[in-house]
């Protein structure tokens, strides 16, 4: 595979794996039908009061809807928010009622509209230590970037009606996509060169693929900039309950990627490509729904560059990748078993199979619904009443019964959060707090998911190169290595914290100093850097002497100072011996992470860090709903000031419900702060 200068670049920092962290929004237009042969009472009145944010009625089509992923999410995210609502809005509508598998062939129906945006961080990065000393603008930087991108997916559309087309019949003929016809075989422009710079002209409305245009406010006043990548229509998926699968979602994170590192198109060729391309695109919609792909040598090609795209990348779905990379290549000789070809083969009535289709998605996603055990039944039944009435809602953690409707955070579908017992629930699990801290625009550390040996032994080739954080999903107990660890060495911690708990994380070990903040109605009190268990040599004492004389002051302290294996283990990386005396000032650390329970010592900084950083903090401890309690973060450097478009300036790390104040007071460093008075000013602030 040939990469152009950003692709060498993040080829040369081991970045190719975070291209795939692409953010999504889907807009997708579905038809209520009735089933066949069966009364069904007027639809407008649920229609009317179920419109929101989430659903929305298309005036234009009889029994239209639209339906609409909040934010933008992960792939992960956006598919469960559609399974969710779809299964919301089959639970209201009844047995009677169901979805129309099918995109219909009008004007009005887009099918599904599809946004993505590229890793932010990744953008940023880049430009600052490869393409700014170019003397060129950030916002277009990131332009010239997207641009790229979307000229090469248009040249590149002609695969979509043979891969996707659905929408087999029109006027009587056979084709593979009546939908793509409709949409996308109109008059192009007669010169495409607007795509080199221009992304808010308007030719690019007839285009497959286009520029989403956002507005932002800069020093100089507002400004459109290319805020994600758009593909305007996209048929639905009549096999798949939601209308779209992750595989597709793959596909077009594949070509972004690829087309991300690869070259880019010729300027002055552009026009003679792109019109080439989309009358390829036409012939692949008219052609017959059996009849195998007209551009088989040259897709084979674009799939192998893909499949080493995944092996050189090692994405973390790189087996699910290469699997459905087959499948595809199958598809490309075999035109049978495209969606067209499977419709084809269906037989029945129309309105049957349309049915027939629609009762076996609802059955699939009901029970892969049931089988994952997503959400229980209290919650769902909670959720279906939001969208009936068109209120917002979300589904935070099926595993704690937590969903949130119109902001109200309410536990096992009845239970209101007034003493903070729900929230707390969040912080219990440290994903979930990780996702809601993310969602507010904060920053968490890189992070892997464990819950069996297979996805270790998945996932390590990613993790080979890394210095981890190794911590249960639930549990509070971790262990950190600042080099990183050969399979035989890490899987033992892996394998130790699964046997205490569901899930183990793997966190990518960030550069900055670990703080603990105490909040008291939403005021942080004290902020500690927390120092991991270390040794100062005093130029006399061997190693041996000066971890006595910690340990015996610790135990004076009422607390621990393990030495073990571990600690051992961590002296001899380091090249010394217990005989070896340590030189005067200098540290030597025994553990690389700090707890409580690990010997780890504290810092008072609350008068040096940047005030900018306390409005942070208070913002980092709303999102997570938490007006009193303790939050864990990585700060690199606590004098620069906070901005919060900066990607690196704050780490979400945990957060807890309590913490012994005693262990604040012990600092090492630092004016010792009298904690339980300033804990009584700020809870009895308000009632003066």
């Amino acid at each position: 595979m040939q990469f152009d200068d950003l692709g060498t670049w993040l080829q040369e920092n081991q970045l190719l794996a975070a291209t795939a962290n692409l953010r999504w929004q889907v807009l997708l237009q579905r038809q209520l039908e009735k089933q066949p042969a069966q009364p069904v009472e007027n639809l407008g009145e649920f229609l009317t009061k179920a419109q929101g944010e989430d659903l929305q009625p298309v005036e234009k089509i009889v029994g239209g809807i639209l339906l609409k992923t909040p934010g933008w999410l992960s792939k992960k995210g956006v598919l469960q928010r559609l399974k969710l609502t779809t299964l919301l809005l089959q639970k209201n509508l009844g047995s009677q009622v169901f979805l129309n598998p099918f995109s219909t062939v009008s004007q009005f129906d887009h099918g599904i509209t599809l946004r993505w945006q590229l890793p932010e961080f990744l953008l940023q990065q880049s430009y600052q230590e490869k393409f700014k000393s170019l003397q060129l603008d950030y916002l277009a930087y990131r332009a010239q970037v997207y641009l790229k991108i979307i000229q090469q997916l248009n040249n590149n559309s002609w695969l979509l009606p043979y891969l996707t087309g659905s929408t087999p019949a029109t006027d009587g003929k056979m084709v593979k996509s009546s939908f793509w016809l409709r949409h996308f075989t109109q008059r192009w422009p007669a010169d495409f060169q607007f795509m080199v710079q221009n992304f808010t002209d308007q030719h690019w409305q007839s285009l497959p693929f286009r520029p989403l245009i956002v507005e932002i406010k800069t020093k100089g006043g507002s400004r459109k900039v290319i805020g994600g990548i758009e593909l305007q229509s996209l048929e639905l998926d009549p096999f798949s309950p939601v209308g779209i699968t992750g595989a597709t979602l793959d596909l077009f994170q594949l070509l972004t990627t690829y087309f991300w590192l690869a070259p880019g198109l010729v300027n002055d060729q552009l026009t003679i490509q792109l019109k080439q391309a989309f009358q390829k695109a036409g012939q692949q919609a008219a052609a017959n729904p059996f009849a195998a792909i007209l551009e088989t040598k040259t897709s084979l090609k674009l799939f192998n560059q893909l499949t080493e795209l995944i092996e050189i990348a090692k994405f973390s779905s790189a087996e699910q990748l290469l699997a459905e990379c087959q499948t595809w290549r199958q598809l490309f000789k075999d035109g049978t078993q495209t969606k067209s070809g499977q419709l084809l083969r269906l037989s029945g009535r129309t309105e049957i199979k349309t049915w027939q289709l629609a009762q076996k998605s609802l059955d699939k996603l009901t029970t892969s619904w049931q089988q994952h055990e997503l959400a229980d039944s209290n919650s769902l039944e909670v959720l279906a009443a939001a969208l009936a009435e068109g209120k917002s809602y979300q589904l935070l953690s099926g595993t704690e019964h937590l969903i949130k409707i119109e902001g109200q955070l309410i536990g096992d579908g009845f239970l209101v959060d007034t003493a903070g017992n729900l929230t707390q629930r969040c912080w219990r699990d440290r994903l979930l707090a990780s996702q809601l801290a993310a969602a507010a625009g904060f920053q968490i550390p890189m992070q892997w998911q464990i819950k069996r040996q297979t996805d270790f032994e998945r996932l390590y080739p990613q993790l080979a190169a890394s210095a981890l954080a190794i911590k249960g999903r639930y549990q509070r107990s971790a262990w950190a290595f600042r080099l990183p660890l050969r399979k035989e060495q890490l899987w033992p911690f892996v394998k130790q914290i699964l046997q205490q708990d569901r899930a183990c994380l793997l966190q990518q070990m960030q550069a900055g100093g670990c703080y603990r903040i105490l909040l008291v109605a939403q005021k942080p009190i004290t902020i500690v850097e927390r120092l991991p268990q270390q040794i100062v040599g005093d130029g006399r004492a061997t190693l041996g002497q000066l971890i006595e004389h910690k340990q015996l002051l610790f135990k004076q302290q009422q607390r621990a100072f393990p030495f073990a294996k571990l600690q051992q283990q961590t002296i001899d990386d380091q090249g010394y011996q217990l005989t070896d005396i340590l030189p005067r000032g200098v540290q030597l650390l025994l553990r690389y992470d700090s707890s409580s329970q690990t010997g780890e010592e504290y810092l008072e900084v609350s008068q040096e860090i940047d005030r900018s950083y306390l409005t942070a903090i208070k913002r980092l401890a709303a999102a997570l709903g938490m007006k009193s309690g303790v939050l864990d973060v990585i700060i690199p450097n606590i004098y620069r000031p906070f901005k919060l478009q900066a990607a690196d300036q704050l780490y979400f790390l945990s957060a807890h419900q309590t913490v012994d104040l005693n262990l604040l007071r012990q600092v090492k460093l630092g004016p010792r702060r009298p904690l339980g008075k300033l804990i009584l000013e700020q809870l009895f602030a308000n009632k003066k």
